[in-house]
């Protein structure tokens, strides 16, 4: 009797001792390994060099209806005041879209994949308006415009399972 409460007593201490240690971690996974945050079923994951320069989804965020991931320079967001928004990974309907763009004063907006069941995933990019006063502004637009950061959105629709959009010819 006594080793039957032995065995999943010793795996909840494991488990218990696993999230306070990711948790005592900040999210960030050991050197060369990808860190994955997830959100609303959605996970989003980047190699580790990459997540080290990013905060995603910050407990003090107040995220626009329909942000799965938002991100964060991290340089810039640890500097201050929530500076440092470089992108968020949002999922609309067509109305919620629509809704949205009519509300909005030039929002960069761009297609980033759909899943078959009436959903639109879309990268919402600071603009450079937003970030040129930034004492990161170097940094956060090598961030934006890098390879690293394109294969992390890549493979967010790929590991979601979802499809991206069709080029126009």
């Amino acid at each position: 009797m006594k080793r039957k409460l032995a065995v999943p007593l010793l795996a909840a201490v494991l488990l218990l001792a696993a999230v306070l240690l990711l948790a005592a971690c900040g999210g960030r996974s050991p050197e060369g390994q990808d860190a994955v945050w997830s959100a609303d079923g959605y996970t989003l994951a980047a190699p580790q060099d990459l997540a080290d320069q990013l905060v995603v989804n910050p407990e003090d965020m107040d995220p626009t209806p329909g942000t799965l991931f938002a991100i964060y320079h991290r340089e810039a967001y640890e500097a201050g005041d929530g500076d440092g928004w470089l992108l968020s990974i949002m999922r609309w309907d067509q109305a919620t879209l629509t809704d949205f763009l009519s509300g909005s004063d030039g929002a960069l907006i761009m297609d980033l994949a759909e899943d078959g069941e009436g959903y639109l995933y879309y990268m919402w990019l600071a603009a450079d308006s937003q970030i040129a006063g930034t004492a990161n502004y170097a940094d956060m637009r090598e961030l934006l415009d890098g390879e690293p950061l394109r294969e992390m959105l890549a493979d967010f629709v790929s590991r979601n399972s979802l499809t991206p959009p069709v080029e126009a010819d």
